[in-house]
Formats: C-alpha cells, sequence, structure tokens
C-alpha cells in the first residue's frame, strides 16, 4: 500500500472522485438574462469602476471614492473619499 491509499480510506476516495466528476462535468448553461430597468447619470470626477445595489441606493465605486445615490431618482445621497481617511 502506498502513502496515498493509506491516507485515504475507500469510501472516501470514492466521494473525492464522484465530486470531481460532478464539478468538472457541469455545463452551467444559464438561461437567466439581465434585464435593464432604469439608467442613471452619474459625475464623471473619478474613474468608475462599479457598481453595488440595495434596496434604496445604488453606490459608484472607483480608486478610493463611493457615492450613495437614490434608486428612485438618481439624486445624489453622500460621499466617502477614502483617500482622505
Amino acid at each position: 500500500m502506498n502513502h496515498y491509499q493509506q491516507k485515504f480510506s475507500f469510501p472516501l476516495r470514492l466521494i473525492m472522485i464522484i465530486s470531481f466528476i460532478l464539478i468538472f462535468s457541469f455545463k452551467g448553461n444559464c438561461q437567466h438574462k439581465a434585464v435593464e430597468i432604469r439608467q442613471f447619470s452619474v459625475s464623471n470626477e473619478f474613474h468608475l469602476q462599479g457598481v453595488a445595489v440595495d434596496n434604496n441606493y445604488f453606490y459608484t465605486i472607483s480608486n478610493s471614492i463611493i457615492s450613495k445615490q437614490r434608486k428612485s431618482d438618481g439624486s445624489f445621497v453622500s460621499i466617502w473619499d477614502g483617500s482622505k481617511a
């Protein structure tokens, strides 16, 4: 018996093999499509890198600035500037 056979019992090896087959055989054919509901203009003062959304607000994110806007009308709420922190 080699080191590998001693380290893993048969049931554990079987579970590992089945898990490997299931993980890598998944084709990932997603049927979901994104639908644009609304579009807002935001200030171009900084390079926009991402957006986060919760129930009432959306947040625009750059290197050191996060701004908060209302989803209802896109109005500005607040800003956090990490370069000043």
